[in-house]
């Protein structure tokens, strides 16, 4: 039985992963390019790619410092993004590119008299469709597009929609996609972009707030018209932060002459925002980093000559983030974990101009915690209507560290199941298009300490509907998204 009955915000709950992790050491050294990278990305903790100006493509394995590829285009890439080493796509100036784990082929190529901007990239885990966004001054009316594409399809081309702001980021799951634009507005659309809500939206912000950068929090993104629970954006020299109801401008005091161009991070008390100052010559600019502990916002120390930076992504299992714009003069951060002996590391790589990069290792201490769950549909089938069913679930800290304050919660669609028991100790916080959701909090968990309880629901459905249940669970000082959830879809409902 779990006890509480209300789930706090995560980025309240505990101090700094990490005490004086602004004076975090970091080293400058090569790559084989010859541009300015504009944007990196790795699926995996030995894969990454990176992008530049000129159409250079590096991919990087096990650590390297990168491997030039062979030329597609000479034309500027602004933008890049992997789901896997075998499913990526690339996008700049008038080119998108999509990468099958052993050619870069282009699947957008445009020659209109303006040149025409494509960035704005995202694939789904399923790698079923990838989205693309072309940006208004490309578009000869004054909207910016959002279009779709099928790898695995015989008619990979899917259609596009027109928005007033552009596509930042994306987060979700095939046919349930969480796309966040630059006017803080969020989108739910299903593969093709048709919306699942009434006007698209799942959250509607009254104005446009301009944001040229955002990153959903790892396990913010959950199945249903429910928004992001937790997103972090960046506009000019300002931060703002979104609870799941509003944005909220976090008052970093970043100088009003740099400017934040994206963020990162790879958890609630591990966010990194990156951009740069002006330098004194022309088109020369200075590289600047602020990090989130989970208490204060503060300025990280970089090598003395680092470049402006424009990109920072995490890698520790899935995530949801990529590189929107591309500032010509400045470079790409990318945050991703290598396979770590003894303990957690993450390697902070920072692509600059002149094809070098910034590189830290020491990002994580050893005692942090790593919460994973497991969901189970234990009465025997089949199912039918009128018929009880109950979900076990199992949430289990696998260390080393300790885990508090958890939010543990269960969503389901209330169209045909009814909830009969919650032995859970849940309490209802949302209602909406179908879907029901529960949560509770989890004062403590203990390196090695499991948590079970069972939920029992009427089925109240017809013949040939298919039942979706889930639950996830997350800590403030989790430092492993990618087991934190785990679903019961799909499942049928036999006359």
């Amino acid at each position: 039985m779990v006890n509480g009955r209300t789930a706090k915000p995560l980025f309240l709950l505990l101090a700094a992963l990490l005490p004086g992790a602004a004076s975090l050491a970091f080293e400058l050294n090569d790559t084989p390019a010859t541009e300015v990278l504009n944007g990196i990305t790795a699926p995996s903790r030995d894969f990454a790619i990176a992008v530049a100006n000129g159409g250079e493509i590096v991919h990087f394995q096990d650590g390297d410092n990168g491997t030039l590829q062979p030329p597609v285009t000479t034309n500027d890439l602004f933008d890049v993004y992997a789901a896997s080493p075998t499913a990526a796509i690339a996008a700049g100036r008038d080119i998108v590119l999509y990468w099958d784990g052993s050619t870069w082929s282009p699947i957008v190529e445009t020659s209109e008299n303006d040149p025409v901007p494509f960035t704005g990239l995202w694939i789904t885990p399923e790698e079923d469709t990838a989205l693309y966004g072309r940006l208004a001054t490309g578009t000869g009316f004054g909207l910016n597009l959002v279009c779709s594409y099928f790898p695995n399809s015989d008619t990979p081309d899917g259609p596009c929609r027109a928005y007033q702001a552009p596509m930042l980021t994306a987060c979700g799951n095939s046919d349930d996609i969480k796309v966040i634009l630059g006017s803080g507005e969020i989108l739910n659309l299903d593969n093709g972009l048709v919306g699942l809500l009434p006007g698209d939206l799942v959250f509607d912000e009254a104005g446009n707030l301009g944001f040229t950068g955002a990153w959903p929090v790892p396990g913010s993104c959950l199945p249903g018209p429910l928004a992001p629970r937790e997103i972090y954006a960046t506009r000019l020299n300002q931060i703002w932060r979104f609870d799941g109801t509003a944005w909220t401008n976090q008052n970093v005091p970043v100088p009003g002459t740099d400017t934040l161009s994206w963020i990162g991070g790879t958890g609630p008390g591990n966010v990194i925002a990156v951009g740069f100052r002006p330098g004194g010559s022309p088109g020369e600019n200075i590289g600047i980093a602020w990090r989130f502990d989970g208490v204060n916002w503060t300025e990280l120390t970089l090598p003395a000559g680092t470049p402006g930076l424009t990109d920072i992504a995490a890698n520790l299992s899935f995530q949801d983030t990529f590189f929107m714009d591309g500032f010509e003069t400045a470079a790409a951060a990318k945050v991703i974990e290598p396979p770590p002996p003894g303990g957690l590391g993450v390697d902070i790589l920072a692509a600059a101009e002149g094809g070098q990069f910034l590189q830290n290792s020491t990002l994580f201490p050893d005692d942090a915690a790593d919460i994973t769950l497991r969901k189970e549909l234990i009465t025997p089938g089949p199912y039918r209507n009128g018929d009880r069913i109950e979900y076990r679930i199992t949430v289990f800290n696998l260390g080393p560290g300790d885990a508090t304050n958890i939010r543990f919660l269960d969503g389901y669609r209330a169209v045909n199941l009814t909830l009969a028991d919650d032995g859970c100790g849940m309490t209802e916080f949302n209602n909406q298009a179908g879907w029901r959701y529960r949560e509770v909090n989890i004062p403590s968990l203990a390196f090695g300490e499991t948590l079970t309880c069972v939920m029992s629901f009427d089925v109240m459905g017809n013949p040939g509907e298919e039942l979706f249940n889930y639950a996830a669970a997350d800590s403030f000082d989790d430092t492993n998204f990618g087991n934190n959830r785990d679903e019961v879809f799909s499942v049928p409902i036999d006359p």
